[in-house]
């Protein structure tokens, strides 16, 4: 079984590999999972030379958790809808199961509403994009996606402020005296960007 940093760099070199060639023979170097390949294929149809651009990626043993950006231009037929040289920007969940260096099964969780909405197969409502554009937005870390096993949320108005106040979590809650740069970059990579809940 691939060990949690290899499957991360695997996934890693994916992504990078998959963003420059989506050819048959480029995706079979990395993916045996068919019902990927066919997900790959259907979007670059649709949207030829989109972008996968990963915002958070989280590894345990064999799986890999990446929260990412898909970006393109829709020049050709995706979900039957006829090109509309619309772009899209949304956003997707991806779990990868890895063995002998290939990506064996997938979960995936898009915003298929979003899609469908940008390349003008479905109506947005009237003022949602407006109402969320209002919502304040937080940096949110939550202490179980950093590997301790607790339910703790941090939010805070920066970046600055929810890194101070996890090292204060991590000291008064783990016991952890000294926060480590390696510590520091971890809690970095899975913070994220959510509306207020105020």
């Amino acid at each position: 079984m691939m060990t949690t940093e290899q499957s991360r760099q695997f996934i890693q070199k994916y992504l990078s590999a998959i963003n420059k060639d989506k050819s048959e023979e480029a995706i079979d170097k990395y993916v045996s999972d068919a019902h990927l390949k066919g997900h790959i294929i259907i979007f670059e149809t649709g949207m030829p030379g989109y972008q996968l651009t990963p915002k958070n990626i989280i590894a345990e043993g064999n799986k890999v958790t990446v929260r990412l950006i898909v970006e393109g231009e829709h020049q050709g037929e995706l979900f039957c809808v006829a090109p509309t040289g619309r772009k899209v920007n949304i956003e997707a969940i991806l779990i990868y199961e890895l063995a002998d260096n290939k990506i064996v099964n997938h979960w995936m969780q898009a915003d298929t509403v979003a899609l469908m909405q940008q390349i003008g197969a479905m109506p947005i409502a009237a003022n949602t994009e407006s109402n969320f554009n209002k919502r304040k937005m937080e940096k949110v870390i939550h202490c179980r996606d950093v590997g301790y096993d607790c339910d703790g949320v941090i939010r805070a108005n920066t970046e600055e402020e929810a890194l101070n106040m996890a090292a204060e979590h991590a000291r008064t809650v783990h016991g952890l005296q000294e926060v480590s740069p390696e510590v520091v970059a971890k809690v970095k990579s899975v913070m994220r960007d959510e509306p207020s809940v105020n």
